[in-house]
């Protein structure tokens, strides 16, 4: 499970955001604890992109799959789409 957790782009990136978000408070609470609330408002504005990036995989992923999965109809599975099954 692990091996597959870690081969996905998306998990990467969320582990990244996450440990340099929480890196970046904690060297602000030392250095400068009068300064977290902008750094919190700064950590908000950078989860826009990287929730856009992940969002967009996860979309090419979708798609990805989905070419194949449309039209794949397993044996034993109802066919609801009216589809004839490839394969």
């Amino acid at each position: 499970m692990w091996q597959t957790l870690w081969a996905s782009r998306k998990f990467r990136i969320m582990v990244v955001d996450a440990v340099l978000s929480t890196i970046t408070i904690l060297i602000t609470l030392w250095l400068s604890p009068e300064d977290v609330t902008i750094i919190l408002g700064l950590i908000a504005v950078w989860q826009v992109p990287v929730y856009a990036l992940i969002t967009g995989i996860a979309t090419e992923d979708a798609a990805e799959k989905g070419a194949w999965e449309r039209y794949y109809i397993p044996e034993g599975v109802a066919n609801v789409t009216g589809e004839e099954p490839v394969g």
